[in-house]
Formats: structure tokens, sequence, C-alpha cells
């Protein structure tokens, strides 16, 4: 999927402005006021323990480092912080998904 990305973004005339990675959240660098977009687990394969701390985890990484950009998922325990987020409903393949975005 990366490759696939890496692809669109060269055709879109944007792949040097764009870092596609994949890799723990806990070793992921941001810069303060940077944009994230993220498609990460949704649950099919992680218990529920774990998600909990993923989308914790993934919602502190953009308030602390007052990140834009959006995370799409399935996982219904998604913001804590709803007042933040704005959501829209879209299809990711064949799983209803929402589309959160983080402004700033």
């Amino acid at each position: 999927m990366i490759a696939i990305s890496q692809e669109n973004a060269r055709r879109a005339d944007v792949a040097d402005t764009i870092t596609f990675t994949t890799k723990p959240l806990s070793e992921l660098e941001c810069i303060d006021g940077g944009h994230l977009v993220a498609n990460p687990p949704y649950g099919k394969r992680l218990e529920s323990d774990d998600m909990d701390v993923l989308y914790r985890d993934l919602e502190d990484t953009f308030l602390t480092y007052h990140l834009t950009g959006g995370v799409i998922t399935t996982y219904d325990d998604f913001p804590h912080h709803v007042s933040l987020w704005s959501k829209a409903n879209l299809m990711n393949g064949g799983d209803k998904c929402q589309f959160w975005r983080k402004m700033k």
C-alpha cells in the first residue's frame, strides 16, 4: 500500500512534500504543527485493550504536537476529545469508516 500511495503522490505532483511510513506509533517523529493522516488497524487483528492504547496514544500524538490531519477508522471509541474533531463517513475497501479530521 505504501508503494501505491507513493505512486499516487507522484502522479499528483506532491511526492516531494509527503512522507509515507509504517512504524510503531511510539517511534513516530513529528514536527510541531505538522500534518498527519493515519489509517491505523481497525481491531480485526488486535485485542481490544491494544486498540484502546493505540487510539489513545494516536490522539495524544495529535494533541502533543499540535498536528492537523485525520484518522480513518471504524473504531467506535475514537476520539476522546470529540469537540476537536469533525467526522465524515466513507468507505475504505468494503469497510464503512469514519474520517476524523483534526483542525488546529
